[in-house]
């Protein structure tokens, strides 16, 4: 007796059971698979001459080892950034400080491979914001970490 899942497509011997019905399916009832473009973006912001994690951004981080772990992260770039205050032989040192803050974190805690995480210290030489004001040099405390990857994921109907 041939049975249909919610896929729509009768279930003979040899085709695909149970598959989910929020994706595409094949002739067969399989799940129709292609590569696509997944992305995750962080910014983290610190306080002034700090390089500590605060705990508002935690469940931020959580996220974005899961991104890794899920989607097999072969790369990834840290890329710490202060505001312009201070010297910039200091602000090198605090922005790689900063990177490495979250590069320790996601290995410590999430057991992220060390290999795959670049820290890139920016230092002063990229600022968001040039004013000499104190709300830009909170946007400018900050780390980056922007991840693209191609997958093969199942495609949604």
């Amino acid at each position: 007796m041939a049975l249909v899942d919610n896929d729509g497509i009768v279930d003979n011997d040899g085709s695909c059971v149970n598959s989910d019905s929020r994706y595409q399916v094949d002739s067969l009832g399989c799940t129709t698979m292609a590569i696509q473009d997944v992305e995750f973006s962080l910014v983290v912001h610190y306080a002034n001459d700090s390089a500590e994690i605060t705990d508002g951004y935690l469940n931020k981080i959580s996220e974005l080892a899961d991104f890794v772990n899920r989607y097999h992260v072969k790369r990834i770039k840290v890329i710490g950034h202060t505001s312009s205050l201070g010297g910039r032989i200091y602000n090198q040192r605090l922005s790689e400080q900063r990177a490495q803050s979250i590069a320790a974190m996601l290995v410590d805690s999430y057991r992220i491979k060390s290999e795959i995480i670049e820290v890139i210290g920016q230092g002063e030489s990229q600022l968001l914001d040039s004013a000499d004001t104190s709300e830009a040099h909170q946007l400018n405390r900050r780390i980056e970490i922007s991840l693209k990857e191609s997958v093969l994921l199942p495609v949604t109907r």
